[in-house]
Formats: C-alpha cells, structure tokens, sequence
C-alpha cells in the first residue's frame, strides 16, 4: 500500500490519502505515521481518503482498538474514512465502524470528501 499524508493548516485536520490493499502491518505504520502528524500539529482531526480494498481479517478488524490505543489515539480524536464504495467492501468498513465505536472511537464512514470536512469540523 502506498500513502501520503499532509496537514491542512486552514482546516486543522490531518488529510491522509492510501492507495491499494491495506494489509495488518502497513495499517500499523500507517496509523503510527497519521498520529504522530496529528500530535505534532496539535489536532485530533483526520481525513483518511481510502482507494482500494482492505486485506484485514475480521479478527484482526477486531484488535484494531488495541492497537490504536497502543499507538496514542485518544478519545477526543476524530477519524473521517471516505472510500470508493465500487472499490472497498462496505461491509468491512461498517464492522470497522462498530468495532471502533463500542470501545468509544469517534469513526465516520463517508463517500463525500465534503461532508467528511464539515462532520470533522463539527463540534459533536
């Protein structure tokens, strides 16, 4: 998988951008990578656009809130995931989605980058 990630100054939101399938262990150096911009830049924002499918396992989905507790995300941190609903299994991403949720993670799935924006930017 490759990614690139940048951090919009104006919308204090770290925007990061993958492309390809999404295996265990580049999803721990990416996550790594995205909050350690997040700390750096003093935000608990991200915008995460993804393009292609995740190689997770259900189980390793599972372990997802262990690992990111391990890697510094808080719980006033926020993630926005758009993703290619042609390209991704949606299913996936919802169970992310409820995973993240019941250990208290703030997780939006979104196929517009703009209402990704304005949910990131809103207070709730």
């Amino acid at each position: 998988m490759k990614w690139s990630i940048d951090y919009l100054q104006e919308d204090g939101i770290v925007s990061a951008r993958t492309k390809g399938p999404l295996s265990w262990e580049e999803n721990k150096e990416f996550i790594g990578q995205v909050v350690a911009v997040m700390r750096k830049n003093n935000t608990h924002k991200v915008l995460v656009e993804h393009k292609g499918r995740i190689k997770l396992t259900v189980i390793e989905i599972d372990r997802i809130p262990d690992l990111i507790k391990e890697l510094d995300v808080r719980d006033e941190d926020k993630a926005a995931l758009i993703y290619d609903p042609s390209s991704a299994d949606g299913t996936m991403l919802l169970f992310l989605k409820n995973v993240l949720f019941l250990k208290s993670h703030k997780l939006q799935l979104f196929t517009d980058k703009g209402k990704a924006v304005a949910w990131l930017k809103s207070e709730n």
